[in-house]
């Protein structure tokens, strides 16, 4: 039987020593792999054989030193029975515990240069944005505008247009009819919200009133009670097609009129603004009509609603019921498309009867040579390259840029890059406070992300009377840039 025991005890101790060898190995290149990746580090041949190689020898080594130490100890002997006849015997030695695997210092193995704050900003600063469905992306990564909110609840909608009698499959082409559907879900969710916090609107709006009466208090008194303020006034304006029938209106108006009932108690108002195609929207709408291949103004309310969602956004909108709160004071962005259509309008609507706003001094544009998507920290040469050949086209003086917009999103290689451009040529601007990203400020905007920030600078550069930035660096290759100038300096 002790012939037997000792074979099969000298296999477990080997099966166990390769267990023990394999999980450190698998440790060691998870932490190789883990770290490389938080760096965004570009790993060359030699850093595999060094990370994949010999890293791992480390503990191996570490590992077989131990246990040859522990081989080496002096074992306690277990004391024979024949033997109690002795009149000495020898105290036993201090029980000795048995030898542990020390915890590696991953941090200093890898790279000594790096400590545990940094890694942690690191981290913090990878934080990704939404990814959508593959199939609903462009070969870029970035959402088409189709089924943005094709799983909203809309049964809800089904079920009044069913009770009014309202026809809605007579709308043509039969293909709008799920747009008009869930046009109607998405405005039924955001009646709920209005509903839900309009108390807290009218109490902000009293205490704000309360707030200016008290602050008019001099040491000769109080000034004269001012008229009470009107009651609070709510109104509620609708973008449509033109091209809408009236029954179509009409609908539209009766779904969400009941939905409010607290309207009958309130100074409210619900408008229906018909949306007519001018030569901003229509340019904005181009690439959409050349993908739906349909020439109809009704394409309007498909671009309004009908773009896609993320599935994050969507699951969060669902889960908390409303599209608006404390940790998105700006609104989780369900259309995208209606902001876009809104900013054009808006653009176009007040450019016709006045001066413009601003001048396009300068363009640029150029072409990385290797994608800001690859691993490592991207270069800014090529945006700082747009940039100064912006500058130069415009004639604007560097340190009299007030602003600088731009399309960054929550991508960590989007905003080094920026923030190394505004470095280079901007030196006296603060990269928080003086760099507005319309992508981290509003959410994903999508295919709205052009006009939003063409809006944005457009409006700092009126109302700041100083040149304007806009850079242009959400996609892997292309680098664009422009200058803004107030009419002042034009």
């Amino acid at each position: 039987m002790s012939d037997i025991a000792v074979p099969a005890g000298k296999a477990r101790a080997f099966a166990k020593s390769l267990l023990l060898s394999v999980i450190l190995v698998a440790l060691t290149w998870a932490v190789v792999v883990f770290w490389w990746r938080a760096v965004h580090w570009n790993a060359t041949a030699l850093d595999i054989v060094l990370g994949f190689g010999l890293l791992p020898c480390v503990p191996l080594a570490a590992m077989a030193f131990l246990r040859r130490r522990a081989m080496r100890a002096p074992s306690q002997t277990i004391p024979d029975p024949t033997q109690e006849n002795l009149s000495v015997q020898l105290p036993p030695s201090k029980a000795q515990p048995a030898p542990a695997l020390p915890i590696l210092n991953a941090w200093a193995i890898t790279h000594a240069a790096m400590n545990l704050d940094e890694l942690v900003q690191v981290l913090v600063e990878r934080r990704t944005r939404p990814r959508p469905d593959p199939e609903l992306t462009d070969r870029d990564g970035f959402p088409v505008l189709s089924g943005r909110v094709v799983g909203l609840d809309t049964t809800h909608a089904e079920h009044w247009l069913a009770q009014t009698g309202v026809a809605a499959d007579q709308v043509h082409p039969p293909v709008w009819r799920d747009a008009f559907v869930r046009v109607l879900a998405l405005l039924g969710s955001l009646a709920d919200q209005i509903e839900s916090e309009l108390h807290l609107l009218a109490t902000a709006a009293e205490q704000s009133s309360a707030t200016a009466n008290d602050s008019e208090a001099t040491l000769r008194g109080m000034s004269a009670p001012a008229p009470q303020a009107g009651q609070f006034r709510l109104l509620v304006r609708l973008m449509i097609p033109a091209a809408f029938l009236p029954h179509e209106r009409q609908t539209m108006l009766d779904f969400v009129l009941q939905r409010f009932p607290l309207f009958q108690g309130l100074n409210a108002r619900v408008e229906l603004a018909p949306s007519h195609e001018d030569a901003a929207a229509i340019a904005l709408l181009e690439q959409f009509r050349l993908d739906s291949a349909g020439g109809n103004a009704q394409a309007l309310l498909l671009l309004a609603c009908d773009s896609m969602l993320c599935p994050e956004v969507l699951e969060a909108c669902q889960a908390g019921a409303h599209l608006f709160g404390t940790r998105s004071p700006n609104g989780l962005m369900a259309g995208e498309g209606a902001f876009g259509i809104l900013c054009a309008n808006d653009a176009a609507l007040d450019i016709l009867p006045t001066p413009a706003a601003c001048l396009l001094a300068g363009t640029s544009h150029h072409v990385r040579e290797h994608s800001a998507d690859a691993p490592g920290r991207p270069s800014h040469a090529c945006l700082a390259q747009a940039a100064r050949d912006a500058l130069a086209a415009s004639g604007a003086v560097p340190e009299r840029i007030g602003m600088v917009v731009c399309d960054t999103d929550h991508r960590s290689s989007r905003v080094l890059e920026c923030i190394g451009a505004m470095a280079q040529h901007a030196p006296h601007l603060d990269a928080i406070q003086n760099r507005l990203a319309v992508s981290e400020t509003c959410g994903h905007l999508g295919a709205a992300t052009g006009p939003a920030v063409l809006a944005a600078g457009i409006r700092w550069t009126a109302n700041a009377s100083s040149p304007t930035i806009l850079l242009n660096l959400c996609h892997a290759f292309d680098r664009a840039a422009a200058v803004l100038l107030p009419p002042t300096e034009a």
